[in-house]
């Protein structure tokens, strides 16, 4: 049967583009129906030619939908991802800039931390809002978030409304790519299994042809430590022959996680950028995270590979460059988990990805209402999360403070009240003050206002 799958953000280029690739390449959904939604009518014009273009290129697909109201699109939709971004990249570097003006120091500034609690204030009631239009015009239809913060805006729409949602990430598979690299195993031939929640997973085991690679990991980690991270980079890569497997990208050593799995016991990812923002009492001074080589998210960056991205994508909506010559799969492949699940649904073929759901025991030290990540297997009767037991106290005592803190900043943005609002930030451990604290939630507010209807009564 064809299904209708919505994309929700379709301004996501990015993503989208990588999406409607995979989506072309599972017959599942050939003959059905790609709604594509943007707020911007321009973004979401030029999104749709893309998408024409691509389903062009491979001779057949879907029938094309597009409206910068999602009420349009949103009927008889069986799927709908959710690639949302509030505000967008001037809203981000609000977060980021506001809090660096009181002594808070951010890698990425989009999970947890003063800009995990801001972006949730903007994201939450638009996600659950979202969720709240599926209840009445497409309630059976899965909703899969790729949005962040992701564990704050998953817990918000389960526990506000029925519709089933997925929170989707690439981070377990980060962690073992990165695992493989470090120990230059061929990728194809290891695996993971991690739990803990979004952008702060633990491995509970990793594995090489089937057997326990943990001992080789912790020798790697151990020749690492005491060593130039940079030199042990190169040499890993002139002797592991990295460079010969375009297929495993290596990001760096990641001397942060490796000082952590030292005295947790277990490897955390997706990389030390994430992670370190869930340690946030350990980087009070700009030297702490430069002993681990970390820096500022670059916002210039970021908006200088999106320029980079659209003028390809741009080129071939315009007929000036072909799919194949663009190149536009995102390199992440993200698309993929959206793809795979669907396939296994549909057609029954098992899948297995990390994926973020409703806790319900899948790890028993963490509270049940927790959005916990964790492995999940898909066929034609749903999904089925996998109990992984408990996590080590030391790690679980880390990760319940995010839980009950992200319940908190979905309390605030729901509530749209200035007081809860400080009492969640006041809670986070990258607060540095109580003063700070009411200076950096006042100025967030105030600088994202336009983003924050809630807050404006």
């Amino acid at each position: 049967m064809a299904k209708k799958i919505v994309l929700i953000g379709a301004g996501s280029s990015m993503f989208t583009a990588s999406l409607v690739r995979g989506i072309l390449d599972c017959r599942e959904l050939d003959g059905g129906v790609l709604g594509l939604v943007d707020i911007n009518p321009e973004t979401l014009d030029f999104v749709t030619r893309l998408c024409r273009k691509l389903i062009e290129s491979r001779g057949q697909g879907p029938k094309v939908e597009a409206s910068t109201d999602r009420k349009d699109v949103l009927p008889g939709a069986d799927y709908v991802t959710a690639t949302i971004s509030v505000g967008g990249d001037d809203a981000w570097e609000n977060d980021l800039q506001i809090p660096l003006r009181h002594g808070v120091l951010q890698p990425t500034g989009d999970t947890v931390g003063a800009g995990g609690f801001s972006r949730a204030l903007r994201h939450v009631p638009v996600l659950v809002e979202i969720a709240q239009d599926m209840e009445r015009l497409c309630p059976n239809a899965i909703l899969f978030n790729y949005s962040n913060p992701m564990s704050t805006l998953c817990r918000a729409v389960n526990r506000e409304t029925r519709i089933q949602c997925f929170g989707l990430c690439v981070g377990a598979d980060l962690i073992r790519r990165y695992l493989a690299a470090l120990c230059a195993l061929p990728l194809a031939e290891t695996a993971v299994y991690a739990s803990g929640i979004n952008h702060c997973m633990w491995a509970l085991g990793f594995q090489w042809k089937g057997r326990d690679a943990c001992p080789l990991v912790r020798a790697k980690v151990a020749e690492v430590a005491g060593r130039d991270a940079g030199a042990f980079e190169r040499e890993l890569r002139k002797y592991g022959g990295l460079e010969k497997k375009p297929d495993q990208p290596f990001h760096g050593v990641q001397p942060f996680s490796h000082r952590l799995f030292e005295q947790f016991g277990l490897f955390p990812g997706p990389g030390d950028t994430h992670v370190a923002e869930f340690f946030p009492h350990l980087f009070r001074r700009p030297e702490d995270y430069a002993a681990f080589g970390l820096k500022l998210f670059n916002m210039d960056w970021k908006r200088k590979a999106t320029a980079k991205f659209m003028e390809l994508a741009r080129a071939v909506a315009d007929g000036k460059l072909s799919p194949r010559e663009a190149d536009l799969a995102d390199a992440s492949r993200e698309e993929q988990q959206v793809v795979g699940i669907i396939r296994a649904l549909q057609a029954g073929a098992p899948y297995t990805f990390h994926v973020n759901v409703t806790n319900r025991g899948y790890i028993p030290n963490l509270p049940d209402y927790a959005c916990v990540e964790v492995p999940t297997y898909f066929d034609s009767f749903g999904a089925h999360p996998c109990a992984v037991g408990p996590l080590p106290s030391c790690i679980a005592a880390v990760v319940s403070h995010w839980v009950h803190t992200q319940e908190l900043y979905v309390d605030a943005a729901l509530s749209g009240d200035r007081k809860t609002a400080l009492t969640a930030y006041l809670s986070d451990l990258s607060c540095p003050s109580v003063a700070a604290g009411e200076k950096i939630c006042d100025e967030l507010l105030a600088a994202n206002r336009h983003c924050l209807p809630r807050f404006q009564s």
